[in-house]
């Protein structure tokens, strides 16, 4: 596993640890619910966002506020995570370098 897998394994592993999601598998219905908490979050702090979308710095505030980030992981940790959120596959990222798709911003719940 790469070491931006490991990070991505452990925010995951960390939002189900501090939102009580219970051990099973992690559906995506539980994923909607979390997004939703994470809009309701934003709005609540006062963050900018377009009511379906994050931007990647609103995100990792609402991460941080509600302490979900895995405390091991660094600024620069955090800023590969975020990535990766956008460029999840090798596809996605022949489309980047290609210039077929802009490199994300916002983060939504649902991939376009």
């Amino acid at each position: 596993r790469s070491r931006v897998q490991n990070h991505l394994r452990r925010l995951l592993e960390e939002i189900q640890d501090k939102l009580e999601l219970d051990s099973r598998e992690v559906t995506p219905a539980d994923l909607d619910n979390v997004f939703a908490s994470l809009l309701s979050n934003a709005q609540a702090m006062g963050l900018m966002w377009n009511g379906q979308e994050l931007p990647d710095a609103s995100l990792g505030q609402i991460l941080e506020s509600l302490q979900l980030w895995p405390p091991e992981m660094s600024p620069a940790d955090r800023s590969e995570v975020l990535s990766a959120i956008h460029v999840p596959s090798v596809l996605a990222a022949q489309m980047l370098v290609q210039r077929r798709k802009p490199f994300g911003t916002a983060v939504s719940r649902h991939r376009k």
